[in-house]
């Protein structure tokens, strides 16, 4: 039988109210005895003439007796007899029988009636009417196929229909989907297939079964199954789950699942720190794709190649500090080992040759190709001091107070480094203009079972929500090692690739931009990372999920706030 979702309403019949109350198919955990009705706004029925309507589904409605008044309300008179009230309608094995009240709607009465039947059933009640013995959902009384089983699919609480689109998921990245079998109907569902549950279609050797349901459930119970989806190529899936039982027409009981699996472009490399200062930190997982054993190759022509991004270098940056602007103009004006397609870094290309393991003896500050977003730092440009890998928006566009290191893009890395989310332009050659990088999927993020988002740019899978209350350094590893949600265990504080992955560097405030794609509240501040400082060990990397910014904080400080995550390489 189709499923149709539930509605609820009230029974009216233009000058005749009909207060319906149903007794459903037969089962063997029902026994004879004694229905209470209560009718709980009598007053709303004084002066009309109301019916209950009785169902049955094994044979003509009968009556053991006559209605028994229990409050002595003399008005209060139910003709009970089936010659009174013959059956006004049958179909599919059901006989519908009409009995005729008055209801008294004086002040202080009870208006309570018990009624003796034979094959006592559940009750359905429409209106102001309540059973005191057992309460159904709503259905269409006048439907033939109310006493066939109904098989109902749904995913969480969201029912299926005919189909369900899982949106994109990740290659090699096995998920577990669990879905639930109710009988909606009025005797037992039985699921007959050999196998119980079957898979077919495009790709379906992508899914396994995992858990099989039962395969006998009594009206209003219900079972699951679960599959798991492991995609080892990018392709469509189109899925279809047959489930053969007793349903009337509908058998087998079929539905689709639709899916995506892709590749995400964005995978994020490790950060290099191999030290470890606690469980689960940075140094203790070193999470993401691993380096090249030969990262960076000196081409003998003043350029360097790093063979994880695919970028190429100056070997030897300019040693002349420059405004903004001019570190711009330098770059695209760079002619070096025959390439003219040099630009200044965006800072996004110069974290990627960060090394959080190590510092560096140096002084230098370099610019990025980046402008602040915020209406109130247009003036200011994204710097990375070079020898704490701190990014910082702290100097004036037009102060020669940094250097200008030139890049270009051969893409030929086992990685790829992603736009930063800047798209507006403000001079020839910066950001805004080339936006470098590869393009981020659209949509970007995907709403995995539990609200848990999945990073298609990454193929990270975040926490709905950051734990919405700071804590030390130890306080947000400890949470994140330790957390169970959504079915995994297997959550960890981001390192620092990781958090400033969900960062849009072409936003007026990030904290607004997550808690609009999460749904959730995300506090602006400062973020813990998994990643130690390496020039202070007591010390920590946080970002600023509002700004961007990319500093160091001392590890007990209580000011950050944690975000868990989950999955990539």
């Amino acid at each position: 039988m189709i499923h149709r979702p539930k509605e609820t309403g009230i029974v009216v019949l233009l000058t005749i109210l009909v207060i319906v109350l149903t007794v459903s198919c037969p089962g063997s955990s029902y026994s004879d005895g004694m229905v209470t009705i209560r009718i709980e706004n009598a007053s709303a029925f004084e002066g009309a003439t109301c019916y209950i309507l009785f169902q049955s589904c094994d044979s003509a409605f009968s009556t053991e007796g006559e209605a028994i008044i229990t409050d002595g309300i003399a008005e209060y008179l139910v003709k009970a007899s089936s010659t009174d009230n013959p059956q006004i309608f049958s179909g599919g094995g059901c006989y519908f029988t009409e009995i005729l009240i008055d209801v008294d709607g004086s002040a202080g009465k009870t208006n309570e009636i018990d009624y003796i039947s034979s094959v006592q059933k559940d009750i359905f009640v429409d209106g102001n009417i309540t059973v005191t013995y057992h309460c159904l959902d709503d259905f269409d009384l006048l439907d033939d196929e109310n006493c066939t089983p109904e098989l109902s699919i749904y995913y969480g609480d969201q029912w299926l229909g005919s189909s369900i689109d899982l949106g994109s998921v990740l290659i090699n990245s096995p998920m577990e989907y669990t879905f639930t079998i109710e009988n909606d109907g009025y005797s037992d569902l039985n699921l007959s297939g050999t196998p119980i549950v079957e898979l077919s279609g495009s790709n379906s050797d992508y899914l396994t079964l995992t858990a099989y349901p039962d395969s006998v459930l009594s009206p209003d119970d219900s079972t699951y199954f679960t599959v798991e989806l492991n995609a080892s190529a990018e392709a469509e899936l189109a899925v279809t789950v047959s489930i053969p039982c007793n349903c009337g027409g509908s058998s087998p009981y079929e539905f689709t699942i639709n899916s995506k699996a892709v590749d995400p472009p964005g995978k994020l490399p490790k950060t290099g720190q191999t030290t470890s200062y606690a469980t689960g930190d940075d140094g203790d997982l070193e999470r993401g794709i691993v380096w090249p054993g030969t990262r960076y190759v000196d081409n003998a022509d003043g350029t360097f190649t790093d063979m994880l991004t695919g970028l190429m270098w100056e070997s030897t940056p300019s040693s002349t500090l420059r405004d903004w602007e001019a570190a711009i103009l330098y770059a695209n004006n760079l002619t070096l080992a025959s390439y003219t397609d040099w630009h200044l870094a965006n800072v996004n290309e110069l974290l990627s040759v960060s090394d959080l393991e190590t510092t560096v003896n140096t002084t230098r500050d370099y610019w990025s190709s980046n402008l602040s977003y915020s209406s109130s730092y247009t003036q200011y440009g994204w710097v990375v001091q070079w020898k704490q890998k701190i990014l910082k928006r702290e100097t004036p566009i037009n102060f020669a107070t940094n250097y200008a290191w030139a890049v270009r893009e051969t893409g030929s890395g086992s990685i790829a480094v992603a736009k930063t989310g800047m798209t507006s332009k403000y001079r020839d050659g910066d950001d805004g203009d080339l936006q470098s990088g590869i393009a981020w999927p659209s949509p970007r993020f995907s709403t995995l079972a539990d609200g848990l988002v999945l990073d298609l740019l990454t193929g990270l899978i975040w926490m709905n929500a950051p734990l919405q209350t700071s804590g030390t350094w130890q306080t947000a590893l400890t949470y994140a090692n330790t957390l169970s949600y959504g079915g995994y265990s297997d959550w960890r504080l981001p390192n620092r690739n990781e958090m400033r992955s969900l960062i849009s560097y072409g936003t007026t405030s990030n904290d607004t931009r997550l808690t609009s794609i999460f749904n959730a509240t995300v506090p602006s501040g400062y973020y813990w990372t998994s990643s130690t400082f390496a020039e202070d060990t007591d010390d920590a990397w946080i970002i600023s999920l509002e700004t961007g910014h990319t500093f160091n904080e001392v590890k007990t400080n209580t000011g950050p706030y944690c975000w868990a995550c989950r999955g990539g390489d």
